[in-house]
């Protein structure tokens, strides 16, 4: 179960990666069911001005998900925005649960020549080894990816017939996020209607993801395939998210009272 949070968590990340560039912070408000249950409350924060970006995520497990696992994250990213590039500066995420209690996840990105590398700051909890620096370089933390497709969404480099590919590292796995808008929809939204983009995002694995099970599966490691509805505006406000977690379907959906 606490996997299958973890899980889930990600998933929300890549909801909030569509999220537009606005001159007024964002705070929203998701609620997320696993199989068709209440599984998590999800609070994002979003803000980006004077050069700089400021974002947070908190999720929390609800029901019998909060029962089994207790799984809660809050993370928060801080970086720079310059002409054409996001460069993130600081990645920290505290996990909690009834199994483990305050894991810690801290990068610092160090500035080289040309780019950056992702290091762990000394706060962090875990004993794995850091995977590869070749891997650990000229990457987005999760929360500085909306920062970023922010502004590709600001330039037009998210619309109909074009892609996008980003390489995200968590702390842990190192992985790319391959975006494809499908289609242009209308949807119903309390008593209007309002004008959505269908996204389609590929999360395929790159390094430090387990290994195969005796079965030849890789639970943590094979392309996951999500599906995520926007406002096609330049706020661009994730409005649901689809996503397989252990082949039952997480769904992530905006509040309902929020005004559009």
């Amino acid at each position: 179960m606490m996997k299958r949070a973890r899980a889930l968590w990600a998933a929300t990340i890549v909801c909030a990666f569509s999220a537009a560039a606005s001159a007024e912070p964002l705070s929203l408000r998701y609620s997320a069911t696993w199989g068709g249950g209440a599984a998590a409350d999800i609070r994002l924060y979003l803000d980006e001005r004077d050069g700089r970006f400021h974002n947070r995520l908190d999720l929390e497990t609800v029901g019998l998900a909060r029962w089994l696992s207790g799984f809660r994250v809050s993370a928060t990213s801080t970086g720079q925005t310059e002409i054409d590039e996001v460069a993130p500066l600081v990645f920290d995420a505290i996990y909690d649960s009834r199994r483990k209690r305050d894991k810690r996840i801290k990068l610092q990105f160090v500035p080289l020549p040309g780019g950056s590398v992702a290091e762990e700051g000394p706060e962090n909890t875990s004993t794995d080894p850091a995977i590869a620096e070749e891997f650990r370089r000229d990457v987005l933390d999760p929360l500085s990816c909306i920062t970023a497709v922010r502004r590709l969404v600001r330039d037009g480099g998210v619309a109909p017939g074009k892609t996008f590919t980003l390489a995200v590292y968590d702390g842990k796995r190192r992985f790319d996020v391959e975006g494809t808008v499908k289609a242009v929809e209308r949807l119903r939204w309390g008593k209007s209607t309002i004008e959505a983009l269908s996204l389609q995002l590929l999360l395929r694995p790159v390094a430090g993801f387990d290994g195969e099970t005796d079965d030849g599966y890789k639970p943590d490691a094979h392309t996951r395939e999500m599906h995520v509805s926007v406002t096609n505006d330049r706020r661009a406000i994730p409005l649901r998210l689809s996503v397989p977690i252990a082949y039952v379907p997480a769904v992530v959906v905006l509040d309902r009272d929020t005004k559009l």
